[in-house]
């Protein structure tokens, strides 16, 4: 059987690396790899090792009392990667991808050409066993490390014994590596108990120790030895005394030229310029188009409920939201704000800031993908202060950031046709304020872009004032936030988009906070039938809360999902809804509806660059296709509605909540996010 082609090299042998469950692989206690010939789908594994080649040293002692002592290193790496039988199938896929990134600027270093085949096999195969989530054989390929020691010797050189070259071609990066690795694994937010801590502690530390390295004794004479280099007609003798001369003007030379990159780049007015601060400093400049007039700040509380905050602007309105959450990727989730300036606004100063945040990143292409930007699009909070012109919000308004604007000007907002409006749209496409074209995010004098005209993950941020919905004071903010888009474009869809009548037959493709909210809809629009199509069987019993009656799981078939719902609904739904951004999925929710009058809402954003396809003919027998935005809901008109139905208790918003957690905690949420035992995480802002 053929064997597959490893993507991530040595340092993926000691972090999970991929997502899948492979057969298990015992073995005996002593084995050789081979990376071309095996029973196991990936692993390459025989019983078939020679005896080890006997080292030229040991590696414990030897006649260099500096050298760290490698086999107990080697040995207490092994024992920690030695885990518990379902260890392994348990991490979430997206971060065993992310750690074995951490190690791919290894494959091409030295480390497999001076330690030999056996060691690199060894290391390669261990990865695969991780990615394939085969805690069975990674734990016998871990066993297997130290043994590895005596192989080292057969790549020596000349005049330098084994563990002089495993110290100093193998340890120094490999330690380095395994400290950044291990730094890694923290920041994403899986440090905790157990073995995921122990696997973080051993990488840390014994990478400390192997990126020391031995003292190696120097040879006097030929330190001695005179060397003499040839350029042209020009010859000249090169001696230690010049070697040292040279080597001194070269750092003073590097170091001059950092000190005058440091002097170009500096910024008197602070290393970090976040909303507040700069917008209200171009306010107070009166730096606007004439056409905007001059903006004046205007002082405002802080918000006693929260201390996040974000603005708004057409001149400027800035708005302290009090909670955010995190949307599942698409897009590649590659920055986040660090939160550590001090304010130049009029408003009491805050005596504690977030510290610095590193998100993880997450492999995916959004449409509008503009980098580096401040992402978020969904929150709530409460207005702190407005530029001139501003009329609809005042300071300690309770507000909803709306990604859709909604200006009441445009030819969209007046034709009675469309949620859709022209305003900003091309400004926050482009990650800018309309007025002036510019960020009012900054980092050390470089713009970091608007998302989606909301940028919501950050204690401050600015948006235009046609962008923000007044809601009811009443409203709790850590629960409405979720009107900001995933609630509300599922129920718009049903509702605006659709428009099901009662008696319906409705399906649902992907069961998401969107998909579940769609399936709500469809149940207060009278739908007879709600079938919820998912991957996931273990959505089914959370989906029947939300009104759907019947689960279909396309993994459980074998004919395409579309057919499979044509026979059991007898000729096609109704209305179907693709909630999860597939092209292949919108394809299949169309071709499901009934030939004639079935119609299929594309809810789900699709990754930059994708087209969608399907046969003429699905079209001429009359299906419709179409797509909506927000639900097709008005924002500045419909949120406040929507909000008054929430306190209503007419709509469920609680509901879809299943965690709650700081912005410091980001990464666990979009790591629970990614595992599937998530619908919305909603974050606080707190100082």
């Amino acid at each position: 059987m053929a064997t597959a082609v490893l993507r991530r090299p040595l340092l993926a042998a000691l972090l999970p690396a991929g997502a899948g469950a492979g057969a298990s692989a015992s073995g005996p206690s002593r084995f050789r790899i081979r990376r071309r010939q095996s029973t196991h789908p990936a692993l390459a594994v025989s019983s078939d090792s020679p005896k080890p080649v006997a080292s030229t040293s040991s590696s414990t002692g030897g006649d260099n009392p500096e050298e760290p002592p490698v086999l107990p290193l080697l040995q207490e790496l092994a024992d920690c990667l030695v885990l518990p039988p379902k260890f392994l199938s348990q991490l979430p896929h997206d971060l065993r991808l992310d750690l074995n990134d951490a190690a791919f600027d290894l494959s091409n270093g030295p480390v497999l050409d001076e330690c030999g085949q056996e060691v690199g096999d060894l290391l390669l195969n261990l990865a695969k066993a991780w990615e394939l989530a085969d805690t069975s054989t990674s734990n016998n390929l871990a066993k297997q490390l130290p043994s590895m020691e005596p192989y080292l010797a057969r790549s020596a050189k000349s005049g330098m014994n084994c563990i002089h070259m495993m110290l100093s071609l193998v340890n120094t990066p490999f330690g380095k590596r395994l400290v950044s690795a291990g730094r890694r694994f923290q920041s994403m937010g899986q440090y905790g108990q157990g073995e995921l801590k122990k696997i973080a502690d051993t990488m840390i530390k014994n990478g400390k120790l192997l990126s020391t390295g031995p003292v190696v004794k120097s040879d006097v004479q030929a330190m001695k030895q005179k060397r003499k280099l040839k350029f042209g007609e020009l010859e000249f003798e090169l001696t230690a005394e010049k070697a040292y001369i040279g080597a001194a003007a070269g750092a003073s030379f590097g170091f001059i030229s950092w000190k005058l990159a440091q002097g170009v780049q500096n910024i008197p007015d602070g290393t970090m310029q976040y909303a507040n601060d700069k917008a209200l400093q171009l306010a107070k400049a009166g730096r606007y188009p004439n056409n905007f007039g001059k903006p004046k700040s205007i002082q405002a509380r802080p918000s006693s409920s929260s201390t996040c905050s974000a603005g708004c602007s057409s001149s400027l309105l800035t708005i302290s939201p009090g909670t955010s959450q995190p949307h599942p990727p698409p897009p590649r989730l590659s920055t986040a704000p660090s939160i550590a300036s001090i304010t130049q606004t009029p408003t009491p100063p805050r005596k504690q800031w977030l510290p610095p945040l590193r998100v993880r990143s997450s492999p995916a292409k959004d449409p509008e993908g503009l980098f580096p930007c401040i992402l978020g699009h969904e929150a709530a909070g409460i207005v702190e202060s407005v530029g001139e012109g501003v009329t609809d919000v005042q300071p300690g308004d309770h507000v909803i950031p709306c990604y859709q604007a909604e200006c009441k000007e445009c030819k969209f907002c007046k034709s009675g046709k469309t949620n859709l409006c022209s305003k900003v749209r091309s400004a926050t496409g482009a990650g800018v304020m309309m007025n002036d074209l510019k960020s009012r995010f900054s980092v050390n004098g470089k713009p970091i872009y608007h998302f989606m005209g909301t940028s919501t993950f950050s204690q401050y941020t600015v948006v235009h004032d046609v962008s923000v919905a007044k809601i009811s004071p009443q409203a709790p903010l850590d629960k409405v936030c979720l009107l900001g888009c995933g609630v509300s474009t599922g129920l718009g869809a049903v509702w605006n988009t659709a428009k099901v009548e009662a008696g319906s037959v409705v399906a649902v493709f992907g069961l998401g906070t969107v998909g579940l909210a769609v399936a709500e809809g469809a149940k207060a629009a009278g739908a007879s039938r709600i079938i919820g199509i998912d991957i996931d069987s273990k959505k089914f019993d959370v989906a029947k809360n939300f009104g759907v009656t019947e689960f279909v799981n396309p993994k459980d078939h074998d004919k395409p999902i579309q057919q499979v719902l044509i026979d059991l609904t007898d000729g096609g739904v109704d209305y179907s809804f693709e909630c999860i951004g597939n092209v292949s999925v919108m394809r299949a929710a169309l071709e499901c509806c009934h030939k004639g009058w079935g119609t299929s809402v594309i809810v789900g954003v699709a990754a930059s660059g994708q087209e969608i396809a399907t046969r003429p003919f699905q079209l001429v027998t009359g299906r419709v296709w179409k797509g909506t935005a927000f639900g097709g809901f008005k924002s500045r008109t419909h949120v406040p509605w929507l909000v008054d139905k929430y306190l209503n208790k007419e709509i469920k918003v609680d509901e879809y909540i299943t965690h709650s957690m700081n912005l410091a905690d980001i990464n666990k949420a979009f790591h629970l996010l990614h595992e599937g035992g998530c619908l919305r995480c909603v974050l606080a802002m707190q100082d």
